[in-house]
């Protein structure tokens, strides 16, 4: 589904709030290329899905697919960090914000990339917010090129 994503001829535009004001847009192009406005705010800036509730799950993603799928597969809000050095200002944020909301960091697992960037740093930002981490439960069958739950679901869906 496109959610709260908008289309600008052949590019994708992902909106980022931070504490409800839109601050940022991420433009996707046809190539895959992901480029942020310029002077617009990331850091512990978000793109949601979904609507936070208390004692409810709300968990916090790496990527926008990924954060899709995760709200696809649960029902549940959903926070896109867009990378993985975001996750844990933007777990802090939130849980400031909707201290009964359940977090869940929904870590990648970069596993063909040196030192596993979106592992190290959902490890990271779970431990720092005291919350419960979930990464792709591989079964050992996918190819190493999947690394996020997104990935796990479309390799899936494709055997």
């Amino acid at each position: 589904q496109p959610y709260n994503l908008r289309q600008a001829g052949d590019v994708l535009l992902v909106p980022l709030y931070l504490n409800g004001e839109l601050v940022n847009l991420q433009r996707i192009g046809p190539d895959g290329a992901k480029r942020f406005l310029y002077g617009g705010i990331i850091k512990g800036a978000y793109s949601p899905l979904g609507v936070i509730a208390a004692g409810q799950r709300l968990y916090i993603a790496e990527g926008w697919a990924t954060a899709a799928t995760l709200h696809e597969e649960t029902g549940a809000a959903v926070a896109c960090a867009m990378n993985c050095n975001n996750l844990l200002e933007v777990g802090q944020r939130l849980q400031r914000r909707h201290p009964d909301a359940l977090l869940i960091i929904a870590g990648d697992d970069d596993r063909k990339t040196e030192g596993n960037p979106g592992r190290t740093s959902a490890n990271k930002a779970a431990a720092a917010l005291g919350c419960e981490l979930i990464l792709p439960p591989w079964s050992g069958d996918e190819p190493l090129c999947c690394s996020d739950f997104n990935d796990l679901r479309q390799w899936s869906a494709a055997q």
